[in-house]
């Protein structure tokens, strides 16, 4: 850590100065301060409000070529006075990598020493690393005790990146898909350069230190990076308890879908949610995100149902009339398949001519975590036997404008 400190001349010593008269000038100081500049608190209602990531459109581009910025825009994360970063101040402070890393944008100096940086950000670039043992990439960051306000992933030249899914991993290898947002869709290292939203705060935040996983789609499949990032004191934190953010959810037991006719739904406050999913055969992790980036870029209508519902307490299907289930199982496919629900909760709509649903509710009971799901049901109704799979992915955050170049 470096302070900087004005230049003081040397001289002979000046007379003490009259205890009285110092307290004059102090008080008086203040009161000229306070009237050029009224600071407010750290509650205050004039601290400005979470707004939409700016986008500044752009031709995609190589990641070796340097992005070019815009006009600077100025925002305030919150009352500390960290900085949120935009597409503006950042693209002009990213270097070219010709392979596969993390980025991570820092502040160029902390907001309480010195002068304010100019620029305000620096990147620090991590290389990521092949585990001879067959353990998969991994990188380490390295942030100088500085907060990170972007995570990014950088690529070899050659590589087509298609998108990316960050996770936390928290005590017993749980995995928490975090809501990231790319700062510029429109742009290829925008698109992988990503700030942390936090539903609750209702803004971006400062990716904590941890141990995260990464998920990049490509061409040839998808790739796993092992993300480790040092706390403030320079050691990665332990991985902590998942503690449930939303209260006074109702269980799936309690819930009444009648108003959802056929298909997969979820349940949510009590009530049925219809999912837009058709039957398909069972997809693979790499089939279905590819299914859903289809859909995305104008597309065919895909066979994964996406939907960002954090108070969904259960999934289900509701079936055809005078059904009977012979065999109904739900899936995990993303991030992993370990993962347990509660024994199938069956049930009737009487509103829909008596038709069977079958709906699950996760293991430890609560609000479904976001992931890939694929809920399989075997039943026969009076033609025939039938046996179809549908899919839901379920989000962290509403979903995000799509990369221009997939």
């Amino acid at each position: 850590m470096s302070v900087d400190f004005e230049p003081v001349k040397l001289g002979p010593r000046r007379r003490r100065l009259d205890p009285l008269t110092a307290g004059v000038v102090v008080v008086a100081v203040a009161l000229a301060a306070a009237v050029v500049k009224p600071w407010e608190t750290s509650g205050s209602g004039g601290a400005p409000g979470p707004s939409a990531i700016a986008a500044v459109p752009t031709s995609a581009a190589s990641p070796s070529a340097r992005p070019t910025p815009t006009a600077r825009v100025d925002r305030i994360v919150s009352a500390t006075g960290l900085p949120e970063p935009t597409w503006a101040e950042v693209a002009p402070v990213l270097e070219p990598h010709d392979a596969l890393g993390i980025r991570a944008i820092m502040l160029a100096r902390r907001p309480n020493v010195g002068l304010p940086a100019s620029p305000r950000f620096q990147e620090r670039w991590s290389p990521a690393t092949l585990d001879p043992g067959g353990g998969g990439d991994s990188a380490y960051v390295n942030r100088d005790d500085q907060s990170i306000v972007a995570l990014g992933i950088t690529f070899p030249l050659d590589a087509r990146p298609m998108d990316a899914r960050i996770w936390l991993v928290h005590t017993d290898d749980r995995l928490e898909w975090i809501d990231a947002r790319p700062l510029e869709p429109n742009h290829l290292a925008g698109a992988f350069t990503f700030t942390r939203f936090d539903a609750a705060a209702g803004r971006s935040v400062a990716w904590p230190g941890g141990h995260y996983r990464i998920d990049v789609l490509a061409e040839d499949g998808v790739h796993q990076i092992a993300v480790q990032v040092p706390g403030r004191f320079g050691s990665v934190p332990a991985p902590a308890e998942w503690p449930p953010t939303e209260t006074g959810l109702v269980d799936p037991d309690r819930s009444n879908p009648s108003s959802v006719r056929i298909g997969p739904f979820a349940t949510v406050d009590g009530v049925g949610v219809p999912l837009a999913s058709q039957g398909s055969p069972l997809l693979t992790d790499e089939e279905a995100w590819r299914d859903v980036l289809v859909e995305g870029s104008g597309g065919p209508r895909s066979d994964v149902a996406t939907a960002y519902l954090p108070r969904a307490t259960g999934l289900g299907v509701m079936l055809t009339g005078h059904a009977e289930v012979r065999l109904a199982i739900v899936r995990r496919i993303a991030p992993d398949a370990r993962f347990l629900a509660q024994p199938m909760l069956g049930g009737i709509s009487e509103t829909q001519g008596r038709t069977p649903y079958v709906t699950f509710a996760p293991r430890g009971g609560g609000a479904w975590p976001p992931g890939v799901y694929a809920i399989t049901v075997r039943w026969t109704d009076p033609a025939g036997l039938h046996v179809e799979t549908w899919h839901i992915e379920l989000r962290p955050g509403p979903a995000r404008t799509p990369f221009a170049a997939r």
